[in-house]
């Protein structure tokens, strides 16, 4: 086994092994979220919020409906409902339009610091995967490549090395396992949005107004 091998399997299990942290302050077992991070989370306008204490293992929350387009990939059609009050719907996607609703909560970076560049991408992420542990019908391929797209257009980072941990190792957190968190609804691309989006022309686009 090559030594870039060898070092990508002992990260990859280190970031296994920190699937279920405990939070310190601000700190995680192995992960860190950046002082940028919690200072923005505190103004007005932020369309996220940090979570210091609510969710042990969570630590941010959306403030307000993200939606993303992805061109050039496909993320299936569906909806996704909160499985304990199925009438909350969390988030939705038609083909390669992803729509987060205001609650959602994340963790950013499974490994390493997470820093404000790090957060759409991380969020747009955790969301895939967690439609896809719901039985969402698209490939896992679909959703790393969003991530890796989404954080390239933040700027310089270690992506490709990142990207090929999500490869290597990211089927341990998007195959079913536990309760389901969010009950997924297949669809067509003639299926209405179930959410109080009006319209879904911008890219990254945040909309303040649909905060519940």
């Amino acid at each position: 086994m090559s030594r870039t091998l060898l070092q990508l399997c002992r990260a990859g299990i280190a970031a296994l092994a920190l699937g279920s942290c405990e939070q310190v302050g601000v700190m995680f077992v192995g992960k860190e979220i950046a002082p940028d991070v919690i200072s923005r989370a505190g103004e007005q306008d932020s369309w996220y919020a940090f979570l210091p204490e609510q969710y042990p293992g969570f630590c941010l929350r959306t403030t307000c409906t993200v939606i993303q387009t992805l061109p050039g990939r496909n993320i299936g059609y569906w909806s996704g409902f909160d499985s304990d009050s199925p009438g909350n719907i969390i988030m939705e996607a038609r083909g390669n339009c992803l729509v987060i609703y205001p609650d959602y909560v994340w963790d950013g970076k499974s490994i390493g610091t997470t820093g404000t560049a790090d957060l759409e991408a991380t969020l747009i992420h955790d969301a895939l995967y967690h439609a896809l542990s719901g039985g969402a019908c698209f490939s896992r391929r679909e959703a790393d490549r969003a991530y890796r797209a989404v954080r390239k257009r933040r700027g310089p980072s270690h992506i490709a090395a990142e990207y090929k941990l999500i490869r290597l190792f990211g089927w341990w957190s998007s195959r079913p396992h536990g309760k389901r968190t969010m009950i997924v609804r297949n669809c067509t691309p003639e299926t209405p949005w179930y959410g109080p989006c009006a319209t879904l022309t911008s890219v990254n686009r945040r909309t303040p107004s649909a905060k519940r």
